[in-house]
């Protein structure tokens, strides 16, 4: 059977087949290496992101337990939900305190006071206000007038009802009518 042809004869491959130029040859080693390295090292980012979730539930639960109490007889304090809606809410309340102690000259005394449901001094002046005692300190006794003005500018006058010099503390009462705190 010397006669017979080898099929695969007539179609040899060559020893080496021309290559290509390759493109991006060092992009390549680099993902090659990059998925190496990864692969080495996300079991430990597994942990350790297992770790920080963990650690973030520990500490995070009890915060986010405390957002919904909404009765300050849990442990005396309720955070605003929202810090503008507070402001909103007092500011109606808040008043420019005003001590003119002398009337001759242009020197006054002045500091804020914020309404609160308090016992009324009389039926003329039924809102009372919270504010220092160095801001009336010098009207004290009839030496001076006492004024409040609002939030919109408007000016009422006041009295004194009730002051404490030692703890800076002073009651005094308007005819205004003003949005107030109510304390139970």
């Amino acid at each position: 059977m010397t006669n017979d042809v080898d099929p695969f004869k007539e179609f040899e491959f060559p020893q080496q087949f021309p290559q290509k130029p390759k493109k991006f040859s060092r992009l390549r080693l680099f993902i090659s290496r990059f998925y190496v390295g990864i692969n080495e090292v996300a079991p430990i980012a597994a942990v350790a992101s297992l770790v920080l979730v963990s650690v973030g539930i520990y500490f995070g639960y009890p915060v986010y337990k405390n957002y919904n109490y909404t009765d300050p007889a849990h442990d005396g304090y309720v955070s605003p939900r929202s810090p503008g809606d507070v402001v909103d809410m007092v500011q109606k309340s808040v008043v420019k305190v005003i001590c003119d102690d002398n009337p001759n000259d242009d020197g006054y005394w002045y500091g804020s006071g914020w309404a609160i449901d308090l016992k009324p001094s009389s039926n003329a002046y039924k809102t009372s206000i919270i504010t220092n005692h160095h801001v009336i300190e010098d009207c004290l006794n009839g030496k001076g007038t006492v004024q409040i003005e609002d939030f919109d500018g408007k000016l009422f006058k006041a009295v004194i009802d009730v002051y404490d010099e030692e703890n800076d503390l002073a009651k005094i009462s308007t005819a205004a009518k003003l949005d107030h705190w109510l304390i139970s």
